[in-house]
């Protein structure tokens, strides 16, 4: 298991790569690292290559909720390798349901990221109960970091 400041460096990785969506409401980074600290992908959350991500797009929330990918589900997919045993860090909050059944689903070893901040409790709030629920049912351990550590 890495020392905690290589969970903080990582998830300050993670929420450096949030800075790449073009999403203005929700700015979402992930990281995954494998067992020694090196880093397999990344990803955000943004339309799949091709698809024109004006901001008019952004804006619309039903087309926006129908094509963006998560930033989970892009880290995965940019892998192209399996990450079983893996480490996945998120920013700002821990994983929706939907990316988190996917991350059950290829074996993580451990999510970390930020306790959920409160300006985002009422909307994702029960999400992120899902997603522990969930974790914790498969045996995937999870990491929240308090701003003034672990």
């Amino acid at each position: 298991m890495f020392k905690p400041h290589w969970h903080h460096r990582f998830l300050r990785l993670a929420e450096h790569v949030s800075h790449w969506s073009k999403d203005p409401s929700t700015k979402c980074g992930s990281i995954i690292a494998d067992n020694y600290g090196t880093v397999i992908s990344q990803g955000y959350n943004g339309f799949p290559r091709g698809v024109d991500d004006s901001e008019e797009r952004y804006d619309d929330r039903d087309y926006k909720y129908d094509h963006i990918i998560h930033a989970e589900m892009n880290a995965v997919i940019n892998a192209r390798q399996a990450i079983d045993g893996h480490y996945v860090y998120v920013w700002p909050m821990l994983p929706c349901i939907r990316c988190a059944s996917i991350l059950a689903q290829a074996h993580v070893k451990c999510v970390v990221s930020q306790k959920l901040p409160l300006s985002l409790e009422g909307r994702w709030g029960e999400s992120v109960a899902k997603t522990k629920a969930l974790f914790k049912e498969v045996g995937i351990e999870v990491i929240e970091i308090k701003e003034d550590g672990v």
